[in-house]
């Protein structure tokens, strides 16, 4: 706060009153911080800036990594899948395809996409449970 011309609180001598300030050991003014404290306070602010920019680079890092992940069992499932299938005779796959479309709520209604979505997971739980067809 800075006083006008003529304000009788106004230092006449502001050398006197600095030097009188410190012998006195005058109290800083409301709202006023050192150097060192705003130089602190800005370096707190620069290195949480830093931890969250760090954590977001982390989460995006685990992110892509866990796409990647999902995107190889994916892949290693379907060949798994394809493998099977092709091991399989005509009548055997039809057998295998009917039973895949029967036990789903589309059953023989299912489009082309869905249809191979049914017959991959229902290859996969024969695979799992290691049953008689999963062994052909």
């Amino acid at each position: 706060m800075t006083r006008e011309e003529g304000d009788p609180l106004r230092p006449q001598n502001p050398g006197g009153y600095l030097a009188q300030s410190i012998e006195e050991d005058y109290a800083s003014p409301k709202g006023f911080k050192a150097q060192a404290e705003v130089e602190r306070e800005r370096q707190e602010k620069e290195e949480q800036r830093a931890q969250r920019k760090a954590a977001k680079e982390a989460k995006a890092k685990e992110e892509a990594e866990r796409k990647a992940n999902a995107e190889q069992e994916f892949q290693r499932k379907s060949e798994l899948v394809t493998q099977y299938l092709a091991a399989l005779s005509s009548e055997e796959r039809q057998r295998v395809e009917r039973d895949a479309l029967a036990g789903s709520l589309f059953g023989a209604t299912a489009g082309e996409v869905i249809r191979q979505s049914i017959i991959h997971n229902h290859v996969l739980e024969l695979l799992k449970q290691g049953t008689d067809d999963a062994k052909k």
